[in-house]
């Protein structure tokens, strides 16, 4: 009974709660948005998004600096309704070229584009090797 209970909970506080990332520091500050649809006011002049996508692209270049010093990859996929949205890979890798040229990384589009996630998550659940 109290699982149910905390499920329910759960389900509750998601509702009436932004998502992580760049939607919860918009919704403090009272745009309850998505984080493409802040890429979209800032790409539209809005100095409130403008401001919260710099801090996510510095955010964003310092933990690929982070996964770039960690395991050394030679290139990092971007997938996503942001990371593939018109423009933002390309101020993500201006953001990028700022850092220092040991840290800088390779950023490649995900083949299977914005649903990239959802079908590596589902191909998982499935349980396949291939």
């Amino acid at each position: 009974m109290a699982f149910r209970s905390s499920a329910n909970s759960a389900a509750a506080s998601r509702t009436t709660r932004p998502d992580p990332g760049l939607a919860r520091p918009a919704a403090q500050a009272g745009h309850v948005v998505d984080a493409t649809a802040i890429w979209r006011a800032a790409q539209a002049r809005e100095a409130w998004a403008e401001d919260l996508l710099a801090d996510g692209l510095h955010a964003l270049a310092a933990g690929l600096t982070t996964l770039k010093t960690i395991i050394d990859p030679d290139v990092i996929v971007i997938g996503g309704g942001l990371g593939l949205a018109p423009g933002f890979p390309d101020a993500l890798n201006a953001r990028i070229a700022t850092l220092d040229p040991l840290y800088r990384i390779a950023l490649r589009p995900a083949a299977l584009g914005a649903a990239a996630g959802l079908v590596g998550a589902a191909d998982l659940a499935r349980g396949s090797s291939d």
